[in-house]
């Protein structure tokens, strides 16, 4: 899948609408926010959640179908998505989003952020170990009052 933008890649991998791009090639039913529904093979699907569908089978409120042989599906219309029964969803946004982030690859780091990091762990250590010292101080103090 190719983003047209990086906000639009981070919204489509931080929530839930990679679950939906996943779904791509699959038969799918989708209610709309004005009552009515569409069922259809879902072939494209962007970050937003928009959805083009081929094979359509458009139901209005009340219940006539009508059929269309591609169908376009903005985001902000969908009110919900029926998950086929056969996909496990956990193991359906893991596989996709090992699919999408292995695309490009682990990110190099640069030497900046290299030390950024190190001193980042070594300011870490040092709050641990100040932490430890406080608790051990007042582990003495309360034995201390004890006897």
């Amino acid at each position: 899948m190719e983003y047209g933008s990086k906000q639009e890649k981070s919204v489509a991998i931080n929530g839930l609408a990679c679950l939906v791009q996943a779904l791509r090639n699959i038969r799918i039913r989708i209610d709309l926010q004005n009552e009515s529904s569409v069922s259809g093979i879902a072939k494209e699907i962007d970050g937003y959640m928009n959805i083009l569908l081929e094979e359509v089978i458009y139901e209005d409120c009340e219940e006539n179908s009508y059929n269309y042989e591609t169908l376009y599906v903005k985001g902000r219309n969908i009110r919900y998505i029926h998950i086929p029964k056969h996909l496990l969803v956990r193991e359906t946004i893991l596989k996709y989003l090992s699919k999408v982030q292995g695309k490009a690859g682990p990110r190099k780091t640069t030497a900046v952020e290299r030390f950024k990091q190190s001193k980042l762990m070594q300011r870490q250590r040092e709050t641990v170990l100040l932490v430890e010292k406080i608790k051990k101080e007042r582990q003495e103090a309360a034995t201390s009052k004890d006897e």
